[in-house]
């Protein structure tokens, strides 16, 4: 550097240390050998801590006792090796409380190699990892609540359709998601259901409430089944659907079940009619008894009782026989009880009594007739049996598993629990079949074989396996068979022991997707930050070679323009990089909103192609492009068409290499749904690697990542173009033969069917514009080579400019200079720029003054809160000078 500049590196540190101290974590410099010299504000802030006390190896004051050791291990091992740094570990804040931080160290090297000195940032994850904490324990609970849910759970959008992936839709009707999506999943409906299912759903969709409905639905195997469906909307705190959750219960066999029920009542008063028990007749509220003779319904011969339950039932009975008799009258079911009575020789027996309501057109009970059946003798038989059995039975039934019989060929005899693990409410026509082939899998099949070979040798043979089970559900079991016994110790008989270990090896499976994840993402981090470092660099020297230039003397005019376009080419590019970054953060948030309105494709694509004519033309590259016949129109924002169509044709130039062929052609489809126009850009160079063009459209991913880093760029063009394409309703997909083979990007975009309206000519004397008057404008920023260059501009613009360098100076400055216009920066030390703002305002003489906030951050949250401080305008670093002129020429609030 020469002596003419020798303020230059003392600035640029500044510059450092402006936007350090700017930062939202806490930051740090260190020496290679890791004493740290310099920390950001943020970080005394955050601690409470002094300069002198923080240096060197002061930090460690700071850090938790319990964990210092291992951060300390892990510092100087990064320091030994040259590598980053990376580790969360807890913080002491100036209140004494210890908060969670994810700190990264990047090592800088000098051109041999060795670390010259260390940059960090501390990022506070506490609340994160405690949100993160609660929304696994959330998870988990879901999993679990729904593991032991038997039915089929679906989720919807907002607007009721079903967009989201639904495993247990697609398992249990075949469908995919493809067919499923939207409304598409009516067409798994029974054709005479779907239009009432599809009519009910709407409604309930547009009143907010539960949905209620029975449909047939068809299963995998084309099986129709009965469903009860409901399905209830999740409402946010201002009472608006977000999503819809539904549940399937298939209810075929139940229904099923109730014909049989009500056959075997017609079977039961057929029985009672010819019956040789004892059969009775009750009135509605079984006060009154009339014996039957068995031979018809007529009791005229018979008196009926009014005291039968004190003459029959004993007094210790007598509750539970009304507790039976009131629970039937109430659901106007069957009455069905075997208790205890009192034979006619007055001693105690047993009777199975069972009656039947007959009920009037309106289901109101009009009388019972039932039937009674000594059974003492069974009973006191079959008491003692039970006993027995249904003690062993208990501990067979409390199991979670599915528990087998085996014979030693692997064949099944029977199934003693876990029947709804299987699927199944009927065993019957699997006994006898083999239990091995029922694993299909060759690996598990032969893991079964082993297992029962091993049982049959005396051994427990084990194994987990894959297995679909009837319902179609995929399940994963861990599968244990051992031999059992008869008196003499022969092994007779094999029992299996499934257990369902599906979630257990999903949560498995998703741990280890998860570390594959974060690895790339680590990857792509490391990868993206050393590429953004070169990106950034690069704009330095032609900026430093131009300033230099102009510096010197006896500078002619060429050389001084050839300096002032390199200086705004190069401003242009690092302007390009931080939005098209911008963009990227705004998408993913969904903070970008699309200007839309009907535009001509011909203009979009050959202002596209005006973008890079010149790099073309550079490398010897043809550049052609072929139209529709007929204009094709498109509702769309027109400078995000362009920034989609800039980018494809700015690739092709990059990768294709010099002398390529590049063209751009558009066709129209009007029979598709909806009308679209297919844009392909298309090249004949390099192509794209077979293992690259999966991942070409994700974030900071390019086709070479080389040290010469050839082709620059910050790998988030093909992103933006595919959220902006999707944005529009449109697709974007990346074909190429592989190496030397060229690439296509083929996007696709609804167009309108209608040319529309011409607009109205602009009124040429509205149109024209006559110079601003001349403002006293305030510069304040403490940047002061921006203030200072910018005041310099304007004052060869006419206006009166003075410049402030930090909060409090402005203040002064403003009272003093009482200016029409305050150009005022939101980062300042000591007092930013918002409470600067807020005094100005203060000021009498200056409620009328113009405020425009100038800042390096362009959130909408900032741009809120520079509002709500008293900005007119906010505008983001580098200032667009055509825009200020524009606002300028305005005039203040005084005279707007």
């Amino acid at each position: 550097m020469s002596n003419e500049n020798p303020s230059l590196p003392e600035t640029s540190e500044e510059r450092f240390r402006v936007m350090a101290n700017a930062m939202s974590q806490l930051a740090w410099t260190a020496h290679g050998d890791g004493h740290i010299f310099w920390y950001n504000q943020r970080w005394y802030d955050y601690t409470g801590a002094t300069p002198e006390a923080m240096m060197g190896w002061g930090w460690q004051s700071v850090h938790h006792p319990a964990e210092l050791p291992k951060v300390l291990e892990k510092w100087k091992a990064a320091i030994a090796s040259g590598e980053p740094f990376e580790m969360t570990f807890p913080l002491r804040g100036a209140d004494g409380v210890y908060r969670l931080f994810l700190t990264r160290g990047i090592p800088l090297k000098n051109a041999a190699g060795a670390v010259t000195q260390w940059f960090g940032t501390n990022t506070d994850v506490d609340a994160l990892k405690r949100v993160e904490g609660a929304l696994r324990l959330s998870e988990q609970r879901f999993r679990a609540a729904v593991s032991t849910v038997s039915s089929l759970i679906w989720t919807n959008n907002a607007d009721g359709r079903m967009e989201n992936e639904q495993p247990g839709w697609e398992n249990f009707t075949g469908q995919t998601r493809e067919e499923y999506q939207g409304y598409g999943w009516a067409k798994a409906v029974h054709p005479d259901d779907a239009q009432p299912t599809v009519d009910a759903w709407e409604q309930a969709v547009a009143e907010k409430r539960m949905f209620v409905f029975e449909h047939r639905i068809r299963r995998t195997d084309g099986e129709w089944r009965l469903c009860s469906v409901r399905a209830v909307p999740i409402l946010d705190d201002a009472g608006a659907i977000l999503e819809w959750v539904g549940v399937h219960s298939d209810i075929t066999e139940s229904r099923k079940a109730e014909e049989a029920l009500r056959a075997s009542e017609e079977r039961a008063r057929a029985f009672i009619a010819a019956s040789s028990d004892v059969v009775y007749r009750m009135n509605s509220d079984w006060s009154e008894l009339a014996p039957l003779d068995g031979r018809n319904f007529l009791p005229d011969s018979l008196e009926p009782s009014r005291t039968w339950l004190d003459d029959n039932i004993f007094p210790e009975d007598q509750p539970q026989v009304l507790a039976a008799i009131r629970e039937a009258i109430r659901t106007k079911g069957i009455f069905a009880l075997e208790h205890r009575v009192r034979r006619a020789d007055g001693a105690e027996g047993w009777t199975i009594s069972k009656a039947v309501p007959i009920l009037d057109t309106r289901g109101e009970i009009t009388e019972w007739f039932g039937a009674a059946s000594d059974v003492t003798e069974q009973h006191q038989a079959e008491q003692a049996l039970r006993v027995s059995e249904e003690f062993k039975l208990s501990i067979i039934r409390s199991s979670p598993d599915c528990i087998k019989v085996l014979d030693h060929e692997g064949n099944l005899l029977s199934l003693e629990a876990g029947h709804h693990l299987l699927g199944i409410t009927d065993v019957t026509p699997l006994i006898g079949t083999s239990w091995i082939d029922l694993w299909l899998d060759p690996n598990d099949h032969a893991a079964a074989v082993a297992a029962v070979a091993t049982a049959v040798a005396g051994e427990t043979g084990t194994f987990v396996g894959f297995f679909r089970n009837l319902r179609g559900e995929d399940k994963w079991w861990d599968v244990a068979i051992t031999s059992i016994h008869d008196a003499s110790g022969v092994s007779r008989r094999l029992l299996a022991v499934s257990r369902d270990v599906t979630e257990r090896r999903a949560l498995e499976n998703a741990l280890i997707a998860r570390a594959d994840e974060l690895t790339k993402a680590d990857r792509s981090k490391d990868e993206f930050l050393a590429m953004l470092a070169h990106e950034l660099r690069n704009p330095l020297a032609p900026l430093r070679n131009a300033a230099e230039l102009l510096n010197a003397d006896n500078v002619n005019a060429d050389e001084r323009a050839q300096a002032q376009r390199v200086i705004g080419r190069q401003i242009e590019n690092m302007s390009r990089m931080l939005e098209d970054l911008l963009d990227v953060s705004r998408i993913t948030a969904g903070k970008i909103e699309l200007r839309r309105k009907p535009v001509a494709l011909e203009g979009i694509l050959t202002a596209a192609m005006s973008l890079v004519r010149s790099t073309c033309a550079a490398n010897s590259q043809e550049l052609a492009i072929s139209l529709p016949k007929e204009p094709v129109y498109l509702n769309a924002d027109a400078t995000r068409l362009e920034q989609i169509f800039g980018n494809l044709l700015n690739n092709a130039c990059k990768y294709s290499g010099d002398g390529r062929q590049i063209s751009i052609s558009a066709e129209t489809d009007r029979n598709a749904h909806p009308p679209e126009v297919v844009v392909t850009v298309r090249d004949n160079g390099a192509g794209i690697d077979p293992e690259l063009l999966p991942h070409i459209f994700d974030l900071f991913v390019q086709a070479s990542r080389t040290l010469d880093r050839s082709h620059g760029g910050l790998g988030i063009g093909l992103t933006l173009v595919q959220r902006l394409v999707k944005l529009h309703g449109g697709t974007v997909e990346a074909h190429s033969g592989g190496h030397g083979h060229g690439a296509e990007f083929v996007v696709h975009l609804p167009i309108l069917t209608e040319a529309p309206p011409p607009e109205p000519l602009a009124d040429a004397h509205s149109a024209r514009s006559s110079p601003g008057p001349t403002r006293r404008i305030l510069i304040v920023d403490d940047n002061t080579d921006s203030a200072r260059s910018l005041a310099a501009l304007q004052k060869r613009r006419g206006h009166e400019t003075r410049t402030a360098f930090t909060g409090p100076d402005a203040v002064v400055a403003a009272s003093e200079f009482l200016p029409d216009v305050v150009l005022l920066d939101i980062g300042l030390p000591g007092m930013d720029g918002f409470e600067v703002a807020r005094k100005i305002r203060a000021i009498p003489a200056l409620t009328g003054a113009l405020l425009f906030a100038m800042s390096g951050y362009g959130r909408e949250e900032d741009r809120a809160e520079a509002k709500s401080a008293g900005f007119d305008e906010y505008m983001v670093k580098p200032v667009d000078l055509d825009i200020l002129r524009e606002w300028l020429e305005k005039g203040s609030r005084a005279s707007s």
